[in-house]
């Protein structure tokens, strides 16, 4: 017993010993040609260079137990298949010691299975490949494919089969069915770590890896990302986020050249994922540098990549740039800025305040009652929220007069409205009004809709040679915007200041604008109120003594009636009326959008003696339109 164990041993050295290297294409011209020169355990290590033509595809190993390397990885080495056939062919009982390292294999294309590689009934260890632009009936890139041995009583598998993928990248690769891998049979369980599936494409709209019956796999620490068919979908849905396994753009150098080399800060560098290990066959070797500023470091290496600083500066140590940093002096890697006034929310007095504090009172502008005029007191003796400061009995905003009202208090349906507005301004103490941001704001209380025309008009004793400057410098600008989910349009009324000394006036009688809208739907409720430009507050008028608030009479709200005889809606009496009537009586036309409107005769009920009766109205001189009662 003791000379037989000592036989094993020895002849277990002997292969050990006598392993050899087998180099292509120095000691053998073709792959092929040297794993048949090899012998179990050896090595076939190829040199650099594009393997092209017979022995170089279309591979077998028969029983050959070989490790088949590249000398530089699969940047330097490729087999280019020609779109004639596979890479290699893996025959059953193959165990792990089976070992395909370093290669890029693309162009393979096959009508059945593995447009890159086959291996059946075998567990080959496939390591640090990138498998390119391959097309297969099914499994575009690799079939794996349990093999059963059936000479006995029954089927049972040869041997437990267990490939294994590690570091490898799989792009552009098209199946018709079943993905870039496809495993099958039962029995066999494939392993999948640290590998990239990116762009692979499955006519049936399937996932980059596919199982068949009782096969499985496990992935950990891979990126499945942009591929066509889904991404950690169907079989292997359940794998997504765990294990390390992400779905993220692995950021290669460049597709276009076949540069599947990841960029420094891709998520699939070993320093930015979780499992802390190259994800893919290529590391982080960009033959570019993202720089954009010009300072000589690359985008990834740059804590400012916007700015140029060659230094890279840090003085917080927040791997934020002290020229991008909002707030250099204190450490804020989150570098929030809630007022986005380009100073973070660390360093900021008031953090909530785009102005920080514009008069200088201590108070933030979020808060202070009078913004623009210094007032640390903050005195508010009407307790209205607006401070004394800013209140001035000199400026007075008023609806001057108002066109389309009709019966006292209401506005008609379809009919232009317009509104005549006067700012008053005689303080009589020299100061000037330098410019304007403010608003009306124009709502209905059901929502209804309605249009907006607008325009800035003076007359009175307004000075118009200056008007015409203040036009030409940008003034009076006026423009509308909705307010969401408070059903009112805000009619912006903005200006810029006029060039220097040429300000309005003091004792300037009035400025004055109108505002014009039509109403569209009947019962409901018009109104126009003054508001901040963008909307909320008060109005606030800025002069030479500061920002003030100036008196307002409104809001003023008009009802929506209609106007009897205009059947149509359209805000006038016309022949158009008429015919609506006469369709909607006689030829089932639509219903008048305002009924009481066309029950003109003052009787209950719409019928033909209400279009006899506007017919008399608009075309023989008789009595006006009378709304009756609809029932």
């Amino acid at each position: 017993m003791k000379r037989l164990i000592q036989v094993i041993v020895c002849a277990c050295c002997a292969i050990t010993v006598n392993a050899a290297t087998i180099h292509v294409p120095v000691d053998q011209p073709t792959i092929q040609a040297g794993i048949d020169a090899a012998a179990n355990g050896d090595t076939v290590l190829v040199a650099d260079g594009i393997y092209l033509g017979v022995g170089n595809r279309d591979v077998i190993f028969e029983d050959k137990l070989v490790v088949l390397k590249s000398e530089n990885g699969p940047e330097a080495t490729v087999i280019d298949c020609e779109n004639s056939g596979r890479a290699f062919y893996i025959s059953a009982g193959h165990d792990s010691t089976l070992v395909i390292e370093g290669f890029t294999v693309r162009n393979g294309s096959v009508g059945s299975g593995g447009g890159a590689i086959l291996s059946y009934g075998s567990s080959p260890s496939i390591i640090g490949c990138v498998f390119a632009d391959n097309t297969a009936e099914f499994g575009s890139a690799i079939y794996f494919s349990g093999a059963e041995d059936k000479s006995g009583r029954g089927a049972r598998l040869i041997d437990p089969q267990a490939p294994k993928v590690t570091n490898c990248t799989f792009v552009g690769n098209t199946a018709i069915i079943r993905g870039a891998i496809y495993i099958q049979n039962v029995g066999i369980s494939v392993t999948i770590e640290n590998s990239i599936f990116y762009a692979n494409t499955s006519a049936q709209q399937e996932p980059p890896v596919c199982l068949g019956w009782n096969a499985t796999v496990n992935l950990s620490c891979t990126d499945i990302f942009g591929n066509i068919g889904g991404d950690w979908v169907g079989s292997i849905a359940d794998q997504a986020e765990i294990n390390g396994n992400l779905s993220v753009n692995p950021l290669f150098c460049d597709t276009t050249i076949d540069d599947y080399s990841i960029d420094s800060i891709s998520t699939c560098a070993p320093s930015n994922n979780s499992c802390s290990v190259l994800v893919g066959a290529l590391a982080p070797n960009c033959r570019f540098c993202w720089d954009w500023d010009f300072d000589g470091l690359c985008y990834g290496d740059d804590n400012c990549p916007s700015v140029y600083n060659p230094n890279q500066e840090d003085a917080d140590s927040d791997n934020v740039g002290d020229s991008c940093d909002n707030c250099y002096t204190l450490y804020n890697p989150d570098q929030e800025d809630t007022d986005v006034d380009q100073i973070g929310d660390s360093c900021d007095n008031c953090p909530y305040d785009p102005d920080n504090d514009i008069d200088g009172d201590g108070i933030c502008g979020d808060i202070d009652n009078c913004i623009y005029i210094y007032n640390p007191d903050q005195e508010d003796t009407d307790g209205d929220g607006i401070g004394d400061a800013c209140w001035s009995e000199y400026i007075t905003l008023t609806l001057d007069n108002m066109t389309g009202l009709y019966d006292g208090d209401s506005v008609i349906m379809g009919a232009s409205v317009r509104w005549n507005f006067r700012l008053t301004y005689t303080p009589g103490d020299g100061s000037a009004i330098l410019a304007s941001t403010n608003g009306f704001r124009v709502w209905t209380h059901s929502g209804g809709t309605y249009t907006d025309n607008f325009s800035a008009i003076t007359y009175d004793s307004f000075p118009w040679g200056w008007f015409m400057i203040y036009l030409s410098t940008g003034g009076l600008v006026m423009s509308p915007f909705s307010i969401d989910g408070l059903g009112a349009d805000t009619i912006g009324f903005g200006g810029v200041g006029p060039p220097a000394g040429e300000y309005i006036p003091d004792g300037t009688d009035s400025l004055c604008w109108w505002i014009q809208t039509v109403p569209s739907l009947y019962g409901d409720t018009l109104c126009i109120d003054s508001s901040w430009f963008p909307p909320g507050g008060e109005w606030l008028w800025e002069t030479t003594q500061g920002g003030v608030y100036p008196y307002w009479d409104g809001p003023h709200c008009f009802h929506v009636g209609a106007l009897c005889g205009n059947v149509d809606g359209s805000g006038g009496i016309n022949v158009a009326d008429v015919i609506y009537l006469l369709d909607y009586l006689f030829f089932d036309g639509p219903a008048p959008p305002v009924l009481e409107a066309a029950n003109v005769d003052g009787e209950v009920g719409i019928n033909v003696a209400d279009l006899t009766y506007l017919v008399d109205y608009l075309f023989f001189g008789g009595s006006e339109p009378i709304c009756g009662p609809i029932e």
